[in-house]
């Protein structure tokens, strides 16, 4: 709901679907009170307008993240080894 700022500058209007209800406040100036109910709602409505994957392509990106990372690991396991082997061999320095 990205309605933007109301013509007097706030940024919370009283409409059907927002789950803030503006309330003028003691001294004038319009607050926004939360309504819980509302809010449920509406976070009902969004949950049902998600587009799920499905448990293969679930399965098929966690394997991709598992091998990548695997692989991103092995590649500075490597990288490290080499730059501690250079510096045994130039500075003497290093377990």
């Amino acid at each position: 709901m990205a309605e933007g700022p109301s013509p007097k500058g706030g940024a919370c209007d009283a409409q059907p679907g927002n789950a803030f209800v503006r309330r003028p406040s003691e001294k004038g100036a319009v607050l926004a009170k939360f309504d819980p109910a509302q809010y449920v709602r509406e976070v009902r409505q969004e949950v049902g307008r998600v587009t799920w994957p499905s448990r293969k392509e679930t399965l098929i990106t966690t394997g991709l993240v598992l091998a990548l990372s695997a692989l991103a690991a092995v590649f500075f396991l490597v990288v490290d080894q080499i730059i501690a082997f250079a510096m045994r061999w130039l500075f003497g320095v290093g377990a």
